[in-house]
């Protein structure tokens, strides 16, 4: 029988006892009793808020920092609400209950210091200790001091000062229980520290929010996942401490209090243990446009007031605003949503909005580069962040790259995909509102069709530029031919032609002479087969018609000293070999002439409706700051002549150069 772990054995008692304090601070709330000073829900409920989240964390996280601290927090707020409701049942009795002045003190006094938590989880959060930074740890120490500082002031000052400047003690509480716990000072040296008392609390949580900033901009992505999270929940209950602390009545202030609890509360425990599972850009928009729904009651309250002046009550102003804002709020809700989640997140909530509108801008550009830079400007406003570079290579062996704002430290880097293969990368800035896994196959869905359009363009252009370059190929062949034909191969036979001739008349009377002409006639003829020869290797291997693609493989290699030759490509096209025997040629004679190799080794296969010829050496490499050559670009341009690619990857331990050119199943018209 497996046991408990310790940790959950703690965490279900901490829930045991926060919710069998809150049931007894609210039955001791419904009974015979007077509101002597504040009820119990006022502490008990936020402080269960605490306990049960602390407990939460306890189950799943052990002994984590802000496991401990939450739960004693919530726990000792739930304490101080049943002291409070201990002394109004008390008050209602003839004869005081016992440990009614403890129960004074708990609420009166000890239950500030529940104001503890905020600027603590703030400053504490997501690991529990204290920042690095000697500026920032010192900006941690003070938001921390200020509510620590007022809790003890709250603990000494004498009832009848704290009265006067902190509402929560009644006259009746002083009259029983005078200057208990007070020390002996002079009473001006009292008034003091109560008025710092809700400075010091605003204070406190100004100064808190810059340590979880600070974080976010230097944390880890795991740590910026989770502070995101706070950062929403912290503002809130700055926020509402703040109001609550300066301007509003005591019991809108304790529900405001008891709401910012709560909305903390859910923020850390999705952040320590379900980041990875919810989105909060939905939440962050509903917060900007119910922002600008308060904003709005406000604003026009102001204005009802400034126009009706006191022709009407602050009640009546108060229900005309929010009746106007109302009414107007109808119809633009949708439009305010959808405004906040462009200013939030971008337009990710609209997926097919940013493939039909990058779809729309790639159809209408004829250049690849146009075409990344709109791919740039579709994801930068798409997922609304502050920089995008692409870069990506093109099929004929370039590169292109396009950028959209300024470098940022954090931006992360994502691998740009083609068929399968690598072919460049995306540099993206985090956002304000982290990328989902419905965020990550939009962005995909995205580069996936510029790099599509993008290659596809750049193809279109590689082929216009190879038409243009064989038609200028055959007829300077043309042209070369005729040259040798015309004037090579013509004239030499026809100077054996008038030998033979010179030599048929010079047989009965110069014998002799005769066999002199045909012996330079026959020289003519093997000169004459010599230049066609030449004329028919310039048009292709001799090679692979003699011997085969795979023997002429062999052959090419016998003449480069250690190479190790594995072919195995049936059914060819004759371009196919020819263009490979080129290629392997070719990138041989860069091994040899260029990086000084001792071995080598060729593998031609065909497969998967391609055939691939990997060429690798033990040479020296290419240096980084070497531009293409003639024999490279001539390699590129053979791969390109049939749909093909070629890359080169070079280092110190040698050179690979990778041809993978199309050869469909039917194509069979060669010879092996």
């Amino acid at each position: 029988m497996h046991s408990i772990p310790a940790r959950r054995v703690v965490a279900l008692c901490v829930v045991g006892l926060a919710v069998l304090l809150l049931a007894a601070g609210l039955w001791l709330d419904l009974g015979e009793s007077e509101e002597l000073v504040a009820r119990a829900w006022t502490s008990a409920v936020p402080g269960t808020l605490l306990a049960l989240t602390g407990a939460a964390l306890l189950w799943q996280l052990g002994g984590h920092p802000i496991a401990v601290l939450m739960s004693g927090f919530g726990l000792w707020a739930s304490i101080c609400g049943v002291g409070a409701a201990w002394v109004n049942r008390s008050a209602a009795q003839v004869d005081p209950l016992p440990f009614e002045g403890l129960g004074v003190v708990l609420n009166q006094r000890l239950s500030v210091s529940v104001f503890v938590i905020i600027p603590a989880l703030l400053v504490l959060f997501p690991d529990g200790r204290l920042p690095r930074a000697r500026w920032l740890r010192l900006v941690a120490v003070v938001a921390l001091a200020l509510p620590i500082a007022m809790a003890v002031a709250s603990l000494l000052v004498p009832w009848e000062v704290l009265g006067e400047n902190v509402v929560t003690p009644s006259s009746v509480v002083v009259e029983r229980y005078g200057d208990t716990w007070a020390l002996p000072l002079p009473a001006d040296w009292w008034y003091f520290p109560p008025e710092m008392i809700p400075v010091s609390l605003v204070t406190s949580l100004l100064l808190a929010p810059l340590v979880p900033l600070w974080r976010w901009r230097h944390g880890s992505p795991q740590e910026r996942l989770q502070l995101r999270w706070l950062a929403w929940g912290g503002a809130f209950a700055t926020v509402g401490v703040c109001l609550a602390a300066v301007l509003l009545p005591y019991l809108v202030a304790t529900v405001v209090l008891i709401g910012c609890i709560a909305l903390l509360c859910v923020a850390v425990l999705v952040a320590v243990t379900r980041h990875g599972l919810y989105g909060l850009d939905r939440v962050l928009s509903w917060t900007v446009v119910y922002g600008v729904l308060v904003a709005a009651v406000v604003s026009v309250d102001v204005l009802l007031v400034a126009l009706l002046g006191s022709r009407t009550d602050d009640r009546d102003v108060a229900l005309l605003s929010a009746i106007v804002v109302l009414l107007a709020y109808a119809p633009l809700r949708e439009r305010l949503l959808d405004t906040a989640q462009r200013l939030v997140a971008g337009r990710r909530g609209d997926p097919y909005g940013a493939v039909s509108a990058l779809s729309s801008r790639l159809a209408e550009s004829l250049r690849p580069e146009d075409q990344l830079d709109h791919l740039v400007r579709v994801v930068s406003r798409t997922f609304a962040t502050s920089y995008v570079q692409v870069e990506v290579a093109t099929p004929h062996g370039g590169r292109l790259a396009v950028a959209s704002g300024s470098p940022t430290a954090t931006a992360v880097s994502i691998d740009v995909l083609h068929q399968e293969e690598r072919i460049g990368t995306l540099q993206l800035a985090p956002s304000r509102v982290a990328l989902s896994l419905r965020d990550e196959q939009l962005l995909s869905d995205l580069v996936r069709q510029a790099v599509t359009a993008v290659w596809a363009t750049s193809a279109e252009a590689e082929l216009r530029r190879i038409r243009q370059q064989l038609v200028s190929s055959r007829e300077a062949e043309r042209r070369r031919l005729r040259h040798d034909l015309h004037d090579g191969l013509g004239p030499s036979l026809a100077s054996v032609k008038l030998r033979i001739e010179a030599a048929r008349n010079l047989a009965p009377t110069a014998p002799d002479r005769a066999e002199e002409l045909l012996e330079q006639a026959a020289r003519g003829v093997s000169e004459a087969v010599e230049e066609i020869r030449r004329v028919a290797h310039g048009l292709g291997p001799a090679a692979i018609d003699d011997l085969g693609f795979a023997r002429a493989i062999e052959h090419l290699a016998t003449g480069f000293g250690d190479v190790a030759v594995t072919v195995d490509a049936p059914g060819l096209t004759p371009a196919h070999e020819v263009a490979l025997h080129r290629i392997v040629g070719e990138a041989l004679t860069n091994a040899r002439r260029h990086g000084q190799s001792v071995r080598a080794q060729v593998e031609i296969h065909r497969g998967e409706g391609q055939v691939r010829a990997r060429i690798t050496d033990d040479g020296t490499g290419i240096a980084d700051d070497a531009t293409d050559g003639v024999g490279l670009e001539s390699m590129r341009e053979r791969a390109a002549e049939l749909g093909g690619r070629l890359h080169v990857e070079s280092s110190a331990a040698g050179t690979t150069v990778l041809a993978v050119l199309p050869c469909p199943d039917d194509a069979e018209d060669g010879v092996t």
